[in-house]
């Protein structure tokens, strides 16, 4: 979604863990085995503060753990929470081998509700209950809209 949002903003899009294997050149498994889940936060985080800004940046699961990056991201834009059906993200996520924390569903459901109270603190949280009525320009289109509606000022 990152992506397509970009080229409708005719900014820069960026994939923070893309971003994170580049620059360390290492995966992110790997990432995690020889530094733990805190090492690559750390990663994670001053990746995010080295980008450019404006950008559309699409950050992994974890990284809203942050205080520091929360706080970050609130100063430097708008956020979007994409609210999927868990059953949905399982699908796309569990056999990815880039998500170490997400290896099964059980996992994938536990870290998914400890992080919704912090997913939902986005500016904007679009929500879908039938995942695939919606096309992704009918999600990009209602990002853009609510975020003008965000950016629009009276004097």
């Amino acid at each position: 979604m990152g992506q397509p949002l970009a080229h409708a903003l005719g900014l820069p899009f960026y994939d923070l863990d893309t971003c994170v294997v580049a620059s360390l050149g290492r995966s992110i498994p790997t990432i995690f085995a020889e530094e733990g889940e805190s090492g690559f936060r750390a990663h994670e985080s001053r990746a995010l503060f080295e980008l450019p800004c404006p950008a559309v940046v699409s950050l992994g699961g974890g990284a809203i753990t942050s205080q520091e990056v929360r706080e970050h991201l609130k100063m430097s834009g708008i956020t979007a929470f994409l609210q999927w059906p868990l059953d949905v993200l399982v699908k796309r996520v569990s056999a990815d081998p880039n998500r170490p924390l997400a290896k099964d569903c059980e996992a994938l459901e536990r870290l998914y509700a400890a992080r919704l109270p912090l997913y939902l603190q986005a500016d904007l949280v679009w929500t879908s209950q039938a995942p695939h009525h919606e096309t992704v320009s009918d999600i990009v289109i209602w990002l853009l809209e609510q975020a003008r509606c965000r950016c629009t000022f009276t004097s």
